[in-house]
């Protein structure tokens, strides 16, 4: 059960999003341009083809490389049509080869316009490899190299081939130092950057929005009063503090977050002296499926929960025991909310509780954003 709503979570919003059209420019190889809207939702892999209405209620059309040049959506990604060098191997450290050297294989491909300048960097990646590149002018496209290898396969022990290095030295005008640019797109987009600067050129980053947000998050604290569905009617108070970080593919629709709060239980009438608690400590993922400027709308769910709990109870002798408990993968709950700005009502459910001094209890809350970082 916990399986299954857990994928319809997941499915939902990519069902919602599933057709984001935003206006865009083709460019054919003969010159010829039209303009219209291109689905795009900032993709895990570089795009193939892409699906095309001239108007909202246009024909859709699939656009493939075939006599493509570029194509251009304004504000978000730049691809473009050219004959790469692609080596296909894995980085993961569960499926690396024993083999040093790169089995470079010809193919026309779309890649993706990072940062354009006197150097331009590229990227393509599928389901099987992730490869940066670079240009200078007009010159062709050249790869950039790096390889995780291990070198001893039984006892798991790896190795790193980074010839990518050697090209980025060949233009190293800003004297950047080389052990800290990482084969990643903020570290090879931060390197171009200086790179281009130094040359006196200016960068275009293509993907304005992700420029601007490449590490966006949240920082919140939060307060709820819960209702405990057990014989007592029980009530409880929340107070914490949520980080969250907005993942870059989707429109930033989905994020990720760490909500380490403490609850207090209300005793009853004949229990004031008694002391019920717990410290929890969710990751949270969640979907943004409705946002606008000020408002957005979200659902979430927590992946695990590490909970330490203190209960008291009177035993047979009619006197006061303390028991405590620490689960991970129980008292799980589903969240959802509304924000206005830095406010944010929200409303959460537990589902999944097994201790026996506990309930099932449904939240009220309010959480306010004191600081959203945005990494340039």
């Amino acid at each position: 059960m916990r399986t299954i709503l857990f994928t319809l979570f997941i499915l939902l919003p990519l069902s919602i999003f599933g057709q984001s059209f935003k206006p865009g420019k083709i460019t054919y190889t003969n010159g010829k341009t039209i303009s219209g809207l291109i689905e795009y939702n900032t993709p895990l892999y570089t795009p193939q083809s892409f699906n095309f209405k001239e108007s909202k209620d246009g024909k859709l059309i699939k656009i493939y490389t075939n006599d493509i040049d570029s194509i251009v959506i304004p504000e978000y990604a730049k691809f473009i049509k050219k004959e790469i060098q692609i080596s296909y191997h894995s980085n993961n450290l569960d499926q690396l080869d024993t083999f040093k050297k790169f089995n470079l294989i010809t193919e026309i491909k779309f890649i993706e316009v990072l940062t354009e300048g006197k150097y331009t960097l590229y990227k393509y990646e599928d389901d099987k490899t992730e490869m940066f590149y670079y240009s200078e002018g007009d010159q062709p496209i050249k790869p950039l190299l790096y390889k995780k290898y291990y070198t001893d396969e039984i006892n798991n022990l790896a190795a790193e081939e980074k010839l990518y290095l050697n090209e980025l030295q060949k233009i190293n005008c800003a004297n950047v130092n080389l052990n800290f640019v990482k084969y990643t797109v903020s570290s090879l987009e931060n390197f171009f950057k200086k790179t281009n600067n130094c040359e006196g050129k200016n960068n275009n980053f293509v993907n304005v929005l992700k420029s601007k947000n490449k590490s966006f998050q949240k920082n919140k604290i939060t307060a709820s009063y819960s209702f405990l569905s057990d014989e007592n009617n029980a009530k409880a108070y929340e107070i914490g503090y949520e980080w969250e970080k907005f993942l870059p593919f989707y429109n930033y629709t989905f994020t990720l977050g760490f909500s380490p709060y403490y609850r207090h239980y209300q005793n009853s009438k004949e229990d004031t002296n008694k002391t019920n608690y717990s410290l929890e400590f969710p990751f949270l993922v969640k979907v943004y499926p409705l946002k606008s400027k000020f408002v957005q709308f979200y659902v979430g769910y927590s992946i695990f929960n590490f909970r330490y709990s203190q209960f008291s109870y009177l035993n047979y002798n009619n006197k006061e025991t303390k028991d405590t408990s620490f689960t991970s993968f129980q008292n799980t709950f589903f969240e959802s909310g509304i924000t206005f700005n830095n406010f944010e009502v929200y409303s959460k459910y537990y589902f999944n509780v097994v201790s026996q001094y506990d309930s099932k209890s449904f939240s009220l809350g309010l959480k306010y954003n004191f600081k959203t970082n945005k990494k340039n």
